[in-house]
This record gives structure tokens, C-alpha cells and sequence, in this order.
């Protein structure tokens, strides 16, 4: 089995002994996508932070084979990530933001204006290709970042709170993206409270409670004994 993504004995705080992650032990398949859980503040997103090489601690991480370096533009190029927050280039037309992101990751022009067509189209968005991006609601800004995401068909994808501000049938075309993504090799990081897209797109979950994972285990293995959400619940209570 090779892992994508290996996390050993790592530790995080932000001022000495007030420890954010505590001797965090996390693999993640070659392939497979992962929900991360956990409530409010239990650093879900300081573990993305870390795993992107934004933040450093102690211990062990690897990123398909290499420490995270957040300056390295090869390391970059194989990541597609998508935080909670929705920063864009608001000056830009949907069009010039999605060509300059393909142009950033190299992607080659005869194969770019495919692409964003593609993605366009599958997200509803090709009628506003041309609007600037300033002017978009927030649940049309959460489409371009994720299509900016995942245009270059990323090795690793990190994607923290998917469904923010998406409606039902923006939500059920990201589970189908993430599918289509997982099948075809890409690692899928998802952090989220809502437990039904877990278990919707997930092959495995990491609950995160008391500042280090609690549990590691498929989704297949958890509806077979018990629920996500009890499971959850057991954990943080």
C-alpha cells in the first residue's frame, strides 16, 4: 500500500506547552479521501495549515514523499486546496482568474480553454465567465475556488468546509467531482461538520478531539457497528 500523505507523532502549539495538535498519527491511502471531523476549535484547520507546510511543529509529515514547503512552486503545483475563507482576485473576470490560475500550474493553452470550459459548464457558471468576479455571491465564489482547485488535476486535493454557502444541487455535482477526482488517483482530504457528506464521498474518517486523532477508521467499518454521528458523539463527549 503506498500513502500519500503520512503524519507521525506530530505536535503543534502556538506558544509553549498550549498544545493546538498533540502527538497526531494520521495515513492516508494513495487515492482514497478522508473526512476529517471534529468540533469547533479542535484545530482541524491549524492541521491543514500544517500539512501545507504553513505552519511547522514537531514531529513527522510527508506529502507525497517530501516535508511540505509552502515556498516550494513543484510542491504547490501538486496540491489543490480550498479553505473555509473565499479570496480571490476580485478585480479579474471569471475568465482571466481561471486562465491565470491554469497558467500558474503550467497547464498548456490548447488544453486550458478545454478545461475551464469544462468546468464552467459543470458548475453552471459559463454564463458569467465574463462578469467580474467582485460582483459574485458568495456561493459563485465558492465554485471558482474550487474549479481553481482542481483544474490541474492535483495529486492531493484539501478541501476545509466543501458545502459552505453551496446549494443542493451545487453540493450533489462537488460529491460527483470528488468521485470522478478519487478515481482517478487523486488523495482527498475533506474537513467538515456536515457527517453526511463524509459519508457520502469518504472511504475513511479522522475524528479530531482533544487536540489529536481519536480514531482512524473506513466508513464502511463505522456503519457496520454503529453510525458516524454516534460515533462522533462517543468520541467528543
Amino acid at each position: 500500500m503506498t500513502y500519500d500523505i503520512k503524519i507521525e507523532q506530530f505536535s503543534f502549539a502556538y506558544h509553549k506547552n498550549n498544545y493546538i495538535l498533540k502527538d497526531i498519527n494520521l495515513n492516508i491511502l494513495s487515492g482514497s479521501c478522508i473526512g476529517l471531523v471534529g468540533s469547533n476549535g479542535s484545530g482541524k484547520t491549524t492541521l491543514i495549515k500544517c500539512i501545507l507546510g504553513e505552519l511547522s511543529g514537531n514531529g513527522l509529515i510527508s506529502i507525497l514523499g517530501e516535508t511540505p514547503d509552502i515556498t516550494s512552486i513543484p510542491f504547490k503545483k501538486k496540491l489543490g486546496i480550498v479553505m473555509d475563507d473565499d479570496l480571490l482576485l476580485d478585480y479579474l473576470t471569471l475568465n482571466e482568474y481561471l486562465h491565470i490560475i491554469g497558467k500558474l500550474y503550467g497547464i498548456l493553452d490548447e488544453n486550458l480553454n478545454e478545461l475551464i470550459t469544462y468546468w464552467l459548464n459543470y458548475f453552471n457558471l459559463i454564463e458569467f465567465q465574463y462578469r467580474i468576479i467582485k460582483f459574485f455571491s458568495h456561493g459563485m465564489r465558492k465554485k471558482v475556488q474550487i474549479i481553481g482547485a482542481i483544474i490541474h488535476k492535483p495529486a492531493v486535493l484539501i478541501i476545509d468546509e466543501p458545502t459552505n454557502g453551496l446549494d443542493i444541487e451545487m453540493i450533489y455535482l462537488l460529491k460527483k467531482a470528488i468521485l470522478e477526482l478519487k478515481k482517478n488517483g487523486t488523495t482527498i482530504i475533506v474537513s467538515t461538520h456536515i457527517l453526511s457528506f463524509v459519508e457520502d464521498v469518504c472511504d475513511e474518517v479522522a475524528i479530531l478531539s482533544k487536540h489529536s486523532i481519536q480514531l482512524q477508521k473506513s466508513i464502511e467499518y463505522i456503519k457496520k457497528n454503529s453510525s458516524l454521528e454516534d460515533t462522533f458523539l462517543k468520541l467528543i463527549q
